[in-house]
Order: structure tokens, then sequence, then C-alpha cells
């Protein structure tokens, strides 16, 4: 009978499973990575370093803790826990998207990364992000988001023509405003905090 054992990481932790005759059983591996192999057969026992991929999940492609691309269906998503950055522009235009949680693993948003997502209304960050830039801009549904409290700069054109946007809280630690952050937004009320010492042209145009 094969005898299976595992794929390890330099940290010990189990990435896979391989039989004898060099098949992947399982793979739990996140990023493209080389791990060794140890294989035992009757009585012997060979190591062999070799290149795993990560796995694609509901249409996430994730390297490196990184999200570079979502081709998934839309509707409300969960962004995986294992990235840790999401890409510039990597939502760009999902016109399926209606509702997106970033999870407390993520300390990295790229610029744009949800821009001109026209059916989105529902954004929720948890993670340590401190910038945001044109991550929302021209989502014109939008009406719901909750911000991370660490944010610090809401960066030029965040929230631009997000024309459902009628109110928001803005984080405790935000220092920055950038220009065009709030431009053709709905908002009737915004409580500034004392943090700010920023606050760009057309901010809330």
């Amino acid at each position: 009978s094969e005898d299976v054992t595992t794929a390890a990481i330099s940290n010990g932790a189990d990435v896979a499973s391989i039989s004898a005759s060099g098949l992947l059983a399982t793979s739990r591996v996140l990023a493209t990575r080389n791990v060794t192999v140890r294989a035992a057969l009757e009585g012997k026992v060979a190591t062999k370093v070799v290149s795993v991929e990560p796995q694609m999940t509901e249409g996430f492609e994730i390297k490196d803790g990184v999200l570079v691309r979502y081709t998934g269906p839309g509707g409300t998503v969960d962004v995986p826990p294992e990235v840790t950055s999401i890409g510039r522009e990597v939502f760009k235009g999902c016109s399926a998207l209606t509702s997106v949680t970033v999870p407390a693993s993520v300390t990295n948003i790229g610029n744009g990364a949800f821009c001109e997502c026209g059916e989105l209304t529902n954004a929720v960050i948890r993670g340590p992000v401190k910038k945001l830039v044109e991550t929302f801009n021209d989502c014109g549904k939008l009406m719901h988001v909750e911000l991370n409290r660490e944010l610090e700069e809401i960066g030029h054109d965040t929230f631009c023509y997000c024309e459902s946007l009628a109110s928001i809280e803005i984080p405790p630690l935000v220092k920055v405003l950038g220009d065009r952050a709030f431009e053709g937004c709905a908002l009737t009320e915004v409580t500034i905090p004392d943090s700010v010492t920023t606050i760009g042209f057309y901010c809330f145009g």
C-alpha cells in the first residue's frame, strides 16, 4: 500500500499530503512557495524540495498573502482571513458585488480596490488599515460603511461620487481627509474628530 507523508514549510506546519507515488492529496498552502517533501516507503526515506501552488478559493487568487485577483460571482463577499493585503483595483468594476467585509488580517488596501462597483451597498473594514485612497470611488449605491478605528488617512477620492452615502463615522485617529474624499456624496452631517489636521480641496465638494 502507498505510504502517505506530508510536505512541511520551514516552521514545520503541514501544508499538504502527498502519496508515495507523488500525487498531491490535499493542500493548505496559501501562497506559492518551496516546500520540503519527506517520503518513507519500505523503510527507505527520501526528501525533495518542490514548488507548491496556492489553491483558488471561490475566485480569490492570493500570492504571499496578497489578494491579486478576484473572479468570483460577487454578491456578499467575505475576503478570506489568510489575506494580509488587497492589491490595487482588485475588485474594480465588479458589477455583481453588493457587500464586502475586509477581515482583521488585512493591513493594507491598494488604491481603488473597490472603485466603480456600481451595485455595492455595504462595506466593512475590520483590519488595521492606516490609509485609504480611491477605495470606493464611484460606488454610486454605497449606503453603509464601517471603517476600522486604526485608520489615519482617508485619501483623495476615497468616497468620491458615492451618491447614496448619507452618513459616515470618521474614526478617531484620522489625521487627513484628502482632496475630493467625499465629493458628490449625499452627506448631510459629518462629525470631524479633533485628530484631523488636514482637509483637502473639495473634500466635501
